[in-house]
């Protein structure tokens, strides 16, 4: 079963609330980004206010945790790959989306 449909509701708010913190970790270790300080106060805050809504039930599994977390993290790591590989495109990644976009998503045909 997949992790995201194993995790519960509130474990899903939970991954939703990890993840800006890890995608900001993430691209700090492996993209060299610089977060200043009023910017990592914005997502603490905005992280720390969606795992509070998670936390509102008050019972908290540690399979629920440790699945939420997983999916976070592999959120988190898709982004930052993503991200990535975008600045490193020169921007091609974004031209193709664009064109793609403006005729339609190019489709497979199956015989």
């Amino acid at each position: 079963m997949p992790i995201v449909a194993a995790t519960s509701w509130r474990g899903r708010i939970r991954s939703c609330g990890s993840s800006p913190l890890l995608v900001t970790l993430g691209a700090a270790l492996f993209a060299h980004e610089m977060t200043g300080p009023l910017h990592a106060l914005g997502i603490a805050m905005i992280s720390g206010g969606i795992i509070a809504i998670a936390l509102q039930a008050g019972r908290v599994s540690r399979a629920g945790v440790l699945a939420a977390l997983t999916t976070g993290a592999t959120i988190a790591l898709y982004t930052v790959i993503d991200g990535i590989g975008v600045r490193l495109s020169g921007g091609a990644a974004l031209a193709y989306t664009c064109r793609a976009r403006l005729r339609g998503t190019p489709r497979l045909r199956w015989r």
